[in-house]
């Protein structure tokens, strides 16, 4: 059944790089959290947040396996980012979670962010095109 634990937990993701660590000084150790998973083209991703929410430096980046026989196998996992952050007159974008649109022939990406400094409490939603670029392997000859 979907809802009992088997087997043990495995750690695929921890705040090693620095964009994931900028919450200081409230967490030395750095932020993942709001996991969001998704399959497409043969391969498991999840999409995080990384550093602190409470700062304009919020982000987001992924994890991708591209054998979904192996998600436990924390080898398997590979990390990029930050695949979303700051830029001029938007801050912090988070939590993220995805839906296909009404027609279902698109990925949608829904997430926050904020207009001004994260110092002030607001955080509109926006939804936006989600566009996968996932590189094909050139084959060896």
């Amino acid at each position: 059944n979907p809802w009992t634990i088997v087997g043990e937990r495995v750690l695929i993701s921890r705040p090693t790089r620095q964009w994931e660590r900028r919450a200081h000084p409230h967490v030395p150790g750095g932020i993942n959290e709001g996991p969001q998973a998704f399959v497409s083209r043969g391969g498991v991703y999840i999409i995080y947040s990384a550093s602190g929410s409470w700062s304009d430096d919020y982000c987001l980046g992924w994890i991708k396996c591209t054998n979904p026989a192996a998600v436990m196998d924390p080898k398997c996992w590979h990390k990029h980012g930050p695949v979303f952050s700051k830029v001029h007159e938007a801050y912090g974008p988070g939590h993220a979670s995805f839906t296909k649109s009404p027609d279902n022939k698109e990925h949608w990406m829904v997430y926050h962010l904020s207009l001004i400094h994260i110092s002030e409490p607001t955080r509109p939603l926006y939804i936006s095109y989600a566009v996968f670029c996932l590189k094909k392997k050139k084959k060896k000859k």
